[in-house]
């Protein structure tokens, strides 16, 4: 068996409202049941045990082994060893389909979790099949780590991922961009696109100020806000003299640093000063020298104008057990299920460094050491849950006060989202000069500390993201000949099949917007989720008739005037007021007039504004570039449309003949013509 053609659905498709994989396969004249192949069904039972949990067509647990049993064949198998394949790689993913194309040619479509995870693993599918029918030996479990090793690079982590979950509850779509943290929230003109927690409504400038941790300090401080004493560093040498000019304890961090990287707190002498530096000039070319602030580290997360989560930031560290050694202790805290790489999971595992060490040395411990009971020793200073940390929920323990602080603090660098860093003993309290300073503020602050604290109540910070950017209908269009012959769309029938996608996905609240005059209206009457609005040329079409005998909502013309049947009959607009009409003689813009009415009274625009609307768009270049513009040239008008399939080409020629000109002279041409590639 051969792969001939993979492609991706990332959206709603025409197999499932879930994203797919379509993988066309050639069989190679192997058209016959798994169970007359020597040793196949075997094994894959052997290497595939979940496979007996699948039920396949029989509608309960051991199914798919029944048909095993009775026979069935390579695309059927192919299909449900994709799935297992992505179960056993943590992805909860029961969809898939597979037929007959033509000939030796199936496509098996199926569900995945994570793109590039459904892609290999439809690959090594078809390789596994392969190895069975030609009696090979196969590691399955060495191609399976493999995947696992690319699953954990390119993963959305836990606070990516919780906004696409908030957003999913929400019944917003969600489309990843790439193999990064950017999702697209939406569709079209309403769509969002956030990357980690950096909101496309996130200024530019305000990330490169929070970028700049002394640019940051000096805004903070000309607005009147607490921030640490302290100075950028050349060399080593202004750094122990800035040091002893501020006097110690100081801190010492890289000047565009991230996620607690290369920063040392604490630091009381000019021998550690000068390895502080050497440490962090390793991630930057400046480094910061500043006061040391006393204290306990809090996140304070600010989303538009609101602090919705507060989390006191443990350093990483180890508890005794008065039998191992600490770097035994960090062996065994690393084997924590809830302990990953880097952003994997909802704390990060423990690492040895110089930071480390250097942190243990001022306790008097070195890795070699073994605590007392009970004892808790610290690995870093600092409390980023990127080297280790961990969190305890504080959201119910901040004074009013701090809350304030946060917010102004967020809007005087100009974040719509921000993590803000404040050092002092006790967040209860509120924050001065004498008790604690804003150590930094973060542009796209992780978010899993506060949905995963590792004590305390999670917050949903995700939800709140969400809300921020979507702050609390669907027209399907006539269906003609355009596109066929595309994609294996081939009759109206398909066409309606497809188009029918739009209506599926309204919700229980919103509306459909269907055209009463189309004769594939009924279909996709059959196939609308939510309640139903009709449009028609006509006050006696029988659709809509019937719909507003039984309570529903229409739209129509009525006396060369446009209304809606809602209980009564109220006007909107005469056609001879609509100038993308022209009095009337353009008829498929009064269709368009029909339809934007339905959709926008359907999600509750003013019938006032409506007609405002519809009475000052024109067809010109500035309201509709490209539709039925006319232009005045020399003794000549000139009509410019982007009719672009059968029926536009024909209501175009249709409105041009009742513009009274003496000749009518057409010339098409294919600026938008579709090709199959």
């Amino acid at each position: 068996m051969i792969i001939k053609d993979i492609r991706v659905y990332r959206g709603r498709n025409i197999y499932s409202h879930r994203p797919v994989i379509k993988m066309v396969v050639d069989i190679e004249r192997l058209d016959i049941p798994t169970k007359d192949i020597p040793n196949f069904n075997e094994k894959l039972i052997k290497w595939l045990p979940g496979l007996s949990k699948h039920s396949c067509s029989y509608g309960y647990e051991g199914g798919f082994l029944k048909r095993l049993e009775e026979g069935t064949y390579l695309p059927h198998v192919t299909e449900h060893i994709i799935l297992e394949l992505q179960n056993m790689l943590g992805y909860d993913i029961k969809f898939g389909r597979a037929r007959n194309i033509e000939g030796d040619l199936y496509y098996i479509i199926y569900e995945y979790g994570l793109e590039e995870c459904g892609i290999r693993v439809g690959k090594l599918a078809v390789e596994m099949v392969n190895k069975f029918i030609q009696g090979e030996e196969f590691d399955l479990e060495e191609r399976l780590e493999k995947i696992r090793n690319i699953i954990a690079e390119i993963e959305l982590g836990p606070s990516t991922m919780a906004i696409k979950n908030e957003a999913l509850k929400a019944r917003i779509p969600v489309t990843r961009v790439g193999n990064g943290s950017i999702l697209r929230l939406g569709y079209g003109k309403y769509q969002k696109m956030i990357e980690g927690t950096i909101s496309q409504n996130t200024s530019c400038i305000a990330v490169d100020i929070a970028s700049d941790k002394i640019l940051t300090k000096q805004i903070l401080k000309d607005h009147g806000f607490p921030v640490p004493e302290g100075d950028v560093a050349y060399n080593e040498e202004e750094a122990i003299a800035i040091a002893e000019e501020i006097g110690y304890p100081v801190a010492i961090k890289p000047y565009n640093g991230n996620q607690g990287k290369g920063v040392h707190l604490n630091i009381t002498n000019r021998e550690e000063v000068s390895i502080a530096y050497r440490n962090a000039k390793s991630y930057s070319d400046l480094v910061i020298v500043e006061k040391h602030i006393q204290g306990k580290h809090y996140r304070v997360l600010v989303v538009g104008e609101k602090v919705v989560a507060v989390a006191e930031k443990i350093p990483a560290h180890v508890i005794g057990d008065g039998i191992h050694t600490i770097e035994e202790l960090v062996e065994m805290e690393n084997k924590n299920p809830l302990r990953g790489k880097g952003h994997e999971k909802p704390l990060t595992k423990l690492t040895i460094d110089t930071i480390s060490k250097m942190t243990l040395k001022k306790q008097g411990f070195d890795l070699e050491n073994i605590p007392k009971k009970g004892e808790k020793v610290f690995l870093r200073e600092s409390a980023n849950l990127s080297t280790g940390g961990i969190a305890i929920d504080k959201t119910d323990d901040i004074h009013p006060y701090n809350i304030e602080i946060a917010v102004r603090a967020a809007k005087a660098i100009g974040l719509d989202i921000a993590g803000i860093d404040i050092t002092m003993e006790d967040i209860k309290k509120p924050l001065i000069k004498e008790n604690g300073a804003i150590i930094e503020i973060n542009a796209s602050p992780g978010i899993r500390m506060h949905h995963y604290p590792s004590k305390g109540k999670p917050r949903n910070v995700a939800k709140a993201i969400v809300d921020m950017l979507f702050p609390k209908g669907s027209k399907a269009t006539i269906i003609s000949e355009d596109h066929l012959g595309i994609d294996g769309i081939e009759t109206l029938e398909d066409l309606a099949f497809v188009k029918a996608l739009v209506v599926e996905a309204v919700k229980e609240d919103g509306y459909s917007v269907l055209n009463a005059d189309d004769p594939m209206t009924p279909y996709l009457a059959q196939r609308a989720k939510g309640k139903i609005i009709y449009f028609s040329m006509y006050d006696n079409n029988l659709t809509v008739k019937k719909h507003i005998e039984k309570g529903g909502i229409a739209v129509y013309v009525k006396d060369g005037v446009i209304v809606i049947a809602n209980g009564q009959i109220i006007p909107v607009v005469k056609i001879e007021e609509i100038p993308a009409a022209l009095s009337g003689k353009v008829l498929y813009n009064v269709e368009n007039a029909l339809a934007a009415i339905a959709a926008s009274y359907g999600v509750k625009v003013p019938v006032n504004i409506i007609a405002k609307g519809i009475k000052t768009f024109y067809c010109d270049t500035t309201h509709n570039p490209g539709r039925f513009n006319l232009f005045n040239v020399g003794n000549f008008r000139v009509l410019v449309d982007y009719g672009h399939n059968i029926a536009g080409i024909k209501s175009v020629i249709e409105a041009a003949q009742k513009l009274d000109a003496n000749r009518l002279i057409g010339v098409i041409g294919v600026p938008g013509d579709r090709i199959n590639s």
